[in-house]
C-alpha cells in the first residue's frame, strides 16, 4: 500500500472519530443529531468529502461577489448548507436543526483543521 493511500485512509478515519465525537457533543448539548454507528460516520465523511470536492468550490464561485460583502460568513453558510445536504443524503446521520447543522459545522472545521496540520506535521518528519 502507498504511502499517500495510507495518509488518505488514516485521515478518512481521523474525520470519522471526529464526526462521532462531534456528533456526542452535540446529543449532549441537547441537539438534534444523530450518528447511527461508526460506520455511518465513515459513510458520511466520504460522501461530505466529495460534496466539498465537486459542489462546494462551484458554489463558492458563484456566490464570490457575495462573499466579499459579507466578508467571509456567506463561506460558512455554504458549510453549513453541505452538511445539511449530506445530512439528507446519508441514512444514517440527520440533523433536526438549523442550530445543530451550525454546531457541527464549527467544530468539524476547527478539529478537522487541528487534524489535517498535525498530519501535515508528521508527512513532513
Amino acid at each position: 500500500m502507498s504511502d499517500r493511500l495510507k495518509e488518505i485512509l488514516l485521515r478518512w478515519a481521523a474525520h470519522a472519530l471526529i464526526l462521532w465525537g462531534v456528533v456526542a457533543a452535540g446529543k449532549a448539548l441537547e441537539m438534534k443529531i444523530s450518528l447511527r454507528g461508526f460506520w455511518d460516520a465513515v459513510l458520511t465523511v466520504f460522501v461530505l468529502a466529495c460534496a466539498n470536492t465537486v459542489v462546494r468550490p462551484v458554489m463558492k464561485t458563484l456566490l464570490l461577489p457575495l462573499n466579499c460583502l459579507t466578508l467571509g460568513l456567506l463561506g460558512f453558510a455554504v458549510n453549513v448548507l453541505v452538511l445539511w445536504v449530506v445530512s439528507e443524503l446519508v441514512p444514517g446521520f440527520e440533523i433536526g436543526s438549523v442550530g445543530a447543522a451550525v454546531f457541527c459545522a464549527v467544530m468539524l472545521s476547527i478539529l478537522g483543521g487541528i487534524v489535517n496540520r498535525f498530519l501535515r506535521l508528521v508527512r513532513e518528519d
